[in-house]
């Protein structure tokens, strides 16, 4: 059997050996007994079988490993990069929360009438309009916190107002509500009152209308009792001459009588049978 390497024959001499990674047969010349990968940490030493390894597969191991040594770098140029540019993103961040803690600052600084407390812990009204940006964000952080403080206080007067504001408009509902309904159920009176008046005018015309006839039927009766006690004056002078002069004719049949007496009640309700 030859080497699998470098072809050389083995013999007693030049004995042959496996290698622990690809498994070939190799010489002695051509195998390294204590090869230390590059990535591990050291070198197996005092095992019973020896850590050989032929030089393709150190060559193979060293490319390999020289590769990711070189992909490793180029990825951690790139992520000094990003972070770099992240760093510089985040300072312009930074930048920009500063301003805004300091125009935060300055538009709702503390008041000692809306938040309270000794004069050393909050921000008078000179002090407030010369806010150093420079200073420290963190001291800038708490002063917005005061400030965010005070903010809140005055959001809490102004919510107190708007619902005293809101019940006072309630109640000014409430009672234009009751005032509406009141001049409905007046409104309402008032139509009944007009219809009511309606009728009574009605009624009115129709008693006139009524008593006018009753003056028409009153006159007629007193015309018509008049010319009754007319016609009975003149019956009871000619039945008078007609008694004087005819006293031997009183037998006078009682049908003629009865039939006068009819013709003349036909004239006057008065006389009848």
């Amino acid at each position: 059997m030859d080497c699998a390497i470098c072809g050389e024959a083995f013999s007693l001499i030049i004995r042959r050996r496996i290698c622990r990674r690809c498994k070939r047969n190799c010489c002695i010349n051509c195998i390294d007994k204590n090869y230390v990968h590059p990535a591990s940490g050291s070198a197996r030493t005092g095992d019973s079988d020896p850590a050989e390894t032929c030089v393709d597969c150190i060559l193979t191991d060293a490319t390999n490993y020289s590769i990711s040594v070189q992909e490793e770098l180029d990825v951690t140029e790139e992520i000094n990069r990003g972070l770099k540019n992240e760093l510089k993103r985040q300072l312009v961040a930074m930048e920009k929360f500063r301003a805004f803690l300091v125009e935060f600052c300055q538009s709702f600084a503390p008041e000692k009438s809306i938040i309270g407390g000794d004069e050393e812990k909050y921000v008078t009204k000179d002090e407030e309009e010369n806010i150093d940006p420079t200073q420290p964000i963190a001291n800038l952080v708490d002063l917005g916190s005061m400030c965010l403080q005070n903010l809140y206080a005055r959001v809490k007067i102004m919510k107190s107002e708007l619902d005293a504001a809101r019940k006072d408009r309630d109640a000014l509902q409430h009672t234009l509500t009751q005032k509406q309904q009141h001049l409905e159920a007046v409104s309402r009176e008032r139509d009944s009152m007009q219809m009511a008046l309606h009728r009574i005018n009605e009624t009115v015309i129709r008693l006139e209308a009524e008593q006018q006839h009753i003056a028409d039927l009153r006159r007629e009766y007193d015309a018509l009792r008049v010319r009754c006690l007319k016609m009975e004056r003149q019956q009871n002078e000619v039945l008078t001459r007609q008694y004087a002069t005819s006293l031997p004719r009183q037998s006078v049949s009682q049908d003629t009588r009865s039939h006068n007496m009819a013709l003349f009640s036909l004239c006057c309700p008065r006389i009848g049978f």
